[in-house]
């Protein structure tokens, strides 16, 4: 309770200290907590030797969420490197993403994705409950009026990825 209580805090806090009052003002609030979910659980996902030049959260155009992303993560690191907000139409070039972020109403879309990314290091977050039951790495929602996170460790180890025990603490783990 007491993490999760910090880990909204450390979010509000990100969000009003490292982005301008005018960029905040083109987009809502909500949707920039939403899009910084995605930071905040790739902090707590242990990532093997990355080789791109920057660090690529991918997302397909017509994404609602796509403003948000875009407005949070411009001028933004991940692990000593640039975070680009790479879109797409049909499917992405894996070798820009280390992230794949499906909105709920693109979960049709999971499974080609998945397909496509095999075992590659890549995360797969979503924001449809029970996604994560699919083969989506990580999902989150809002139930009564309070985030949930779910997240799948067998499709995590697939793709060579490792949830921190912060982050297992918090979530809704499914196998």
């Amino acid at each position: 309770m007491a993490i999760s209580r910090a880990i909204i805090i450390l979010i509000l806090a990100t969000i009003f200290s490292r982005h301008s009052i005018k960029n905040a003002a083109a987009v809502e609030n909500s949707e920039l907590i939403r899009a910084s979910i995605i930071e905040k659980v790739a902090n707590f996902i242990e990532w093997p030797n990355p080789s791109q030049e920057h660090f690529g959260i991918c997302a397909f155009y017509d994404t609602p969420l796509l403003p948000a992303l875009e407005t949070y993560y411009a001028n933004s690191f991940f692990n000593e490197k640039p975070i680009k907000v790479v879109t797409f139409r049909n499917f992405p070039t894996l070798s820009d993403c280390q992230i794949i972020y499906l909105s709920a109403n693109e979960s049709s879309r999971l499974n080609a994705i998945l397909k496509g990314i095999q075992d590659a290091p890549i995360l797969v977050i979503t924001e449809k409950e029970d996604a994560v039951s699919q083969g989506a790495h990580v999902d989150f929602f809002v139930e009564d009026n309070r985030l949930r996170l779910e997240i799948n460790r067998t499709a995590l180890s697939k793709n060579h990825l490792q949830a921190s025990y912060h982050l297992l603490g918090v979530a809704r783990i499914v196998e």
